[in-house]
């Protein structure tokens, strides 16, 4: 609410004097404000927080797999926004639905010259990708290793 100043002139010197903020400064200081807190939440880094954190590269036993190429290197499995690399096998994820602490994916998949569907759970804790793969209604579980970036 925007407040009126009076001075007393000879004109209304019985008006009051109001001591208030300066006339309509209240929603211009409140505007600053949620500009200050929105931007500072917009300046965060990239990083702070991923979309998809098991995006990146994994290994399970041998680190120096990190160094090969995705969807030929043995014991490399390869993440990206939209796809899942192993070896000789690509799938398209299809959807993703965060469910508690983990990710449940849907994917498309191709390898080895045959098509199928799979879902997979996956969920990050430290730097270590739990995943764990459905097949009938059996779910196997792995364990990997988040591959250092350069």
């Amino acid at each position: 609410m925007c407040h009126r100043k009076f001075l007393p002139t000879s004109a209304n010197r019985d008006l009051p004097f109001d001591d208030g903020p300066p006339p309509c400064q209240e929603g211009k200081m409140r505007w600053l404000l949620l500009a200050l807190l929105f931007g500072s939440l917009i300046a965060l880094p990239a990083d702070a927080r991923p979309l998809h954190p098991y995006v990146g590269k994994w290994y399970s036993d041998d680190a120096t797999v990190c160094g090969g190429t995705p969807n030929e290197t043995e014991g490399l499995l390869t993440y990206t926004a939209r796809e899942f690399l192993g070896i000789d096998n690509r799938c398209r994820i299809t959807r993703v639905a965060r469910r508690g602490d983990f990710f449940e994916l849907a994917l498309r998949c191709s390898g080895e010259g045959e098509a199928y569907n799979a879902t997979e759970r996956v969920r990050v804790v430290d730097g270590t990708l739990h995943r764990s793969v459905r097949e009938g209604r059996k779910w196997w579980k792995y364990t990997y290793r988040r591959c250092a970036t350069r």
